[in-house]
């Protein structure tokens, strides 16, 4: 939409995927470095992925409604953000439903004999 609108061009809207590529690769690397950026501050366990996830959601969301702006500038470091926050989402939504399948005594790879309401649950 925005490039039949002509706000960005074909090279700009390629810029801003780049940007959110990168910011999911760095917030997947974030992810996997958790424990460690915990333990290295010192600081009180880390919040619940229930909670992280809401964070995510609500940071993704707001950073998209951002690129309402006509601020082309900000745009790059926006829809990098906004790649920190979805990879923060995935990998603790995902973390969360293999958890829960675990706790019902499911194995999470064998779709046949794992119970619809196990699936909802995800």
């Amino acid at each position: 939409m925005m490039l039949a609108d002509g706000t960005v061009s074909l090279a700009g809207a390629s810029w801003l995927a780049s940007a959110n590529y990168l910011g999911y690769l760095v917030g997947a690397l974030l992810c996997t470095l958790q424990p460690w950026i915990w333990r290295r501050l010192g600081s009180p366990p880390p919040p619940q992925s229930t909670v992280l996830v809401r964070i995510g959601l609500v940071a993704t969301v707001l950073l998209t409604l951002g690129m309402v702006l006509y601020w082309p500038v900000a745009w790059p470091a926006l829809r990098f953000a906004a790649g920190v926050a979805s990879a923060l989402v995935f990998v603790y939504t995902s973390g969360w439903c293999l958890a829960q399948l675990a706790q019902m005594n499911l194995p999470p790879w064998a779709p046949r004999s794992t119970p619809v309401r196990a699936l909802a649950l995800c």
